[in-house]
């Protein structure tokens, strides 16, 4: 069986072998039962201490749900980024 665990954060995308995952392999969060809340990049760093606690009320006809919550630091290293001339 293959690992269905992703390599890290940054690797949010489907990939061939991972349960359901048809190509075109999109990222996770444009699924159409995805909801991400995400910030703009943040202009200082951030310290975040402690238990996280998510409250959550949901209501669904399914017999079963899965609800997976996820609190992602993402890191862009400035290598990565494309610069282009803005003309």
């Amino acid at each position: 069986m293959r690992n269905l665990v992703v390599d890290s954060p940054l690797h949010q995308k489907q990939t061939p072998g991972m349960i359901a995952a048809r190509p075109p392999y999109l990222f996770l969060s444009s699924g159409p039962d995805i909801l991400v809340f995400q910030t703009p990049r943040l202009d200082s760093p951030v310290e975040v201490t402690g238990p996280i606690v998510v409250r959550l009320w949901v209501s669904s006809s399914a017999p079963g749900t899965d609800i997976t919550v996820k609190l992602l630091d993402i890191f862009i290293h400035p290598a990565t980024i494309t610069r282009r001339a803005i003309t």
